[in-house]
């Protein structure tokens, strides 16, 4: 198994755009990349501009599959304040 985690920052006032953004896409990649077991999103409760993704695949190529046919990631982006910190994990034997 494979996960990504991305820490967020959303430019002001673009936080609720930003969610409907991510939303749309999150239907879009559940319903049509079989190799995404989890896309989720969380909101850190402390700071408002600041988002949690967490992305589960069934493999590091699913993961570069759904790099590679990524095509409304542009709305997103738009309401981002600086790129994302994101950290790539892969599982590990027997631990997951």
């Amino acid at each position: 198994m494979f996960a990504v985690v991305a820490t967020i920052f959303v430019k002001a006032g673009m936080a609720e755009e930003f969610v409907e953004a991510f939303e749309a896409r999150r239907q879009r990649v559940l319903a049509t990349e079989p190799a995404v077991l989890q896309y989720d999103l969380y909101h850190d409760l402390a700071r408002p501009l600041e988002f949690v993704v967490i992305e589960r695949f069934t493999s590091r190529q699913g993961h570069e599959h759904h790099l590679a046919i990524s095509r409304d990631h542009h709305r997103l982006m738009a309401c981002f304040a600086a790129p994302p910190a994101t950290q790539l994990l892969d599982s590990v034997p027997g631990c997951c």
